[in-house]
């Protein structure tokens, strides 16, 4: 298990086709560190230097893990890639704007990531190419919706994404990026619904709910 100590406050989750679960804890704004932890709870290794990280996940084949990384001088986040064999850490986006909530395609070379790039009151969804040129792709635009990817299908055709208005509050929906991008909703009430993650097999989707009076899968 990969674990980051003393980072955001959200509670952000990540598990790896091989059953490995990835966590996210600690309090938001503080230099954090990417420790290895056994079944048990031991510490047994630390992934690269300490940082203000958060959305930490690994890449299908368990070999990288993508992270979002806050610059403490301009406040802005990037994402970056950790090759986990060599303990290498490569910037994968370097644009003035916020890049975070990274998601990892199927196929391991794309991550698909949100960003307010354009001076966008809120965020968009891009993809970029990893090991590639670092030039990111407008994926699908919110038209004014704030919008957070989660999870891609196992076949690459669907994104999970969070959205945020002042209506609705959050949201779950899913990204057709077949043909031309469209998303739809697919828990939408009068409590808040957001994040959601497809089952191995495609067929399912978790996600958070406070329609009990509480955050709730």
């Amino acid at each position: 298990v990969l674990t980051l100590t003393s980072g955001a406050a959200t509670s952000t989750f990540s598990v790896s086709r091989t059953g490995v679960l990835s966590y996210l804890r600690g309090k938001a704004g503080s230099i954090c560190k990417l420790v290895w932890l056994d079944r048990d709870g031991h510490e047994s290794g630390q992934l690269g230097d300490e940082a203000l990280y958060e959305d930490l996940v690994f890449s299908p084949d368990g070999q990288s893990v993508a992270v979002t990384v806050r610059d403490p001088a301009t406040g802005t986040r990037d994402i970056w890639v950790y090759e986990i064999a060599r303990n290498l850490r490569t910037r994968l986006t370097s644009d003035p704007a916020d890049d975070n909530f990274p998601v990892w395609a199927p196929d391991g070379r794309t991550v698909y990531f949100a960003s307010n790039r354009g001076n966008a009151s809120v965020r968009n969804i891009y993809r970029v190419e990893v090991g590639g040129t670092g030039v990111a792709t407008l994926v699908f635009h919110g038209g004014g919706v704030d919008l957070m990817p989660s999870s891609c299908s196992p076949d690459g055709r669907h994104l999970t994404v969070m959205t945020a208005d002042p209506t609705n509050l959050y949201d779950s929906c899913v990204l057709d990026l077949t043909g031309t991008p469209s998303l739809r909703v697919l828990r939408r009430t009068t409590f808040e619904e957001g994040a959601g993650d497809f089952s191995p097999d495609g067929r399912w989707v978790i996600y958070w709910s406070t329609e009990s009076g509480r955050g709730q899968v």
